[in-house]
C-alpha cells in the first residue's frame, strides 16, 4: 500500500513523469532528504542520508516531533527563509523544509511528505555577503553602510539616543612616518577599544565611518553615561608612549525625548567634533615631532 502511495503521490503532486520499474526507485534516488509520515505523525520512511545525519531509528515508531527534537542540536529547519534572515549559526546545517499533504480518502490513507533541501552553503554565502555589506573588513566593526541602514529604525523607535563621533589624531602622520601598517594598527586598536566599551556598557553600536572617523550609537543613555563612556575611552587609549597612545577629538549630541531628526543629531555631533578638533593642534604637533624621531626609512 505504501508503495502505491509513493507512485500516486509523485506522479500526481510532484509531477515526476518518467517510466520506472518500481515506485520505491524514486525515493531511493532522490537527491533531497525526505520523510514520509502517516496520519498518526509516525515516520514510516526516511532517506538514508537523513537517517545517517540524525541517527534516526524509524523502526521504533519515531514521530515527526521526535525528529524535530533530535534535529534542533545539529540543524536549523525552516519553511520561510525570512524567518532566519537575521540569524546564522556556523555550527549548524540549514535545511529548507517543504511539506505536502497526502490525502487519499478512497484508500483510507493520509499523511505528510517532507522534503529537506540542504541550504547550508547558500546560507553561509548569504551571511558572508551580509557581513561584507555591513562591516569594515579591517577593524571588524560596523561600517557606514550599516549606520545608514539604522537611521529610520532609530528615528522611529527610540526617543533617547546619542551619537558620539570620533576623529583620531595623526593617522596620516603614522602612515607617513611609520608606514601604513602602523596606521592600520592604530585604527584596529581604537576599534578594539570601542568594542570593549560596547560590551561593558551595552546598547552601544561601534561604527567606522571611514578613514580615521568612528562613531558610537548610544541607546537609552543619559549625559552622565555618555561622559563616563568617553572617560573610559580616554583612559583605555592613553599611554605615555606616543606611538601607543591614541589621541582623538570627539563630539556628541543627544535626542533626549526632544523629537529631533536623526540627521540633526548627527550634524550637531559633527559640529561639536570639529570644535574640539580645531583646539587640538598642539597635541598633533607633539605627535608629529615624536614620530619624526622614530620614523622608518621607506625604500
Amino acid at each position: 500500500m505504501i508503495t502505491l502511495l509513493y507512485g500516486i503521490f509523485y506522479m500526481r503532486d510532484l509531477k515526476l513523469i518518467f517510466k520506472f520499474n518500481g515506485n520505491e526507485f524514486i525515493l531511493n534516488n532522490l537527491r533531497e532528504m525526505y520523510l514520509l509520515v502517516n496520519q498518526r505523525g509516525i515516520i514510516i520512511s526516511a532517506s538514508n542520508e537523513l537517517v545517517s545525519r540524525f541517527k534516526l531509528d524509524i523502526e521504533s515508531e519515531l514521530t515527526f516531533d521526535d525528529f524535530k527534537r533530535l534535529a534542533v542540536e545539529k540543524a536549523v529547519i525552516y519553511k520561510d527563509s525570512k524567518s532566519i534572515e537575521n540569524y546564522y549559526d556556523k555550527n549548524k546545517i540549514y535545511l529548507h523544509m517543504m511539506e505536502k499533504e497526502i490525502n487519499l480518502p478512497f484508500l483510507k490513507h493520509s499523511g505528510k511528505f517532507y522534503l529537506f533541501y540542504d541550504e547550508t552553503q547558500n546560507q553561509k554565502n548569504i551571511n558572508d555577503i551580509n557581513y561584507v555589506m555591513t562591516h569594515d573588513l579591517m577593524t571588524k566593526i560596523y561600517n557606514r553602510n550599516y549606520f545608514e541602514s539604522l537611521e529610520k529604525d532609530i528615528e522611529n523607535n527610540y526617543n533617547n539616543y546619542s551619537l558620539i563621533m570620533f576623529d583620531l589624531d595623526g593617522l596620516k602622520l603614522f602612515n607617513d612616518y611609520l608606514g601604513h601598517s602602523e596606521g592600520d594598527k592604530l585604527l584596529i586598536r581604537f576599534a578594539e577599544t570601542l568594542k570593549d566599551i560596547s560590551k561593558k556598557y551595552e546598547n552601544l553600536i561601534p561604527i567606522r565611518m571611514g578613514g580615521d572617523e568612528f562613531l558610537l550609537i548610544a541607546l537609552n543613555k543619559d549625559m552622565n553615561d555618555i561622559e563616563e563612556i568617553v572617560y573610559d575611552l580616554k583612559k583605555n587609549t592613553s599611554s605615555t608612549n606616543l606611538s601607543e597612545h591614541i589621541g582623538f577629538s570627539y563630539g556628541y549630541s543627544q535626542n533626549n525625548f526632544s523629537n529631533k531628526r536623526f540627521r540633526k543629531v548627527l550634524i550637531e555631533a559633527d559640529v561639536n567634533l570639529y570644535t574640539m578638533k580645531t583646539s587640538r593642534k598642539k597635541a598633533k604637533e607633539e605627535l608629529e615631532e615624536y614620530l619624526k624621531r622614530h620614523q622608518v626609512t621607506h625604500i
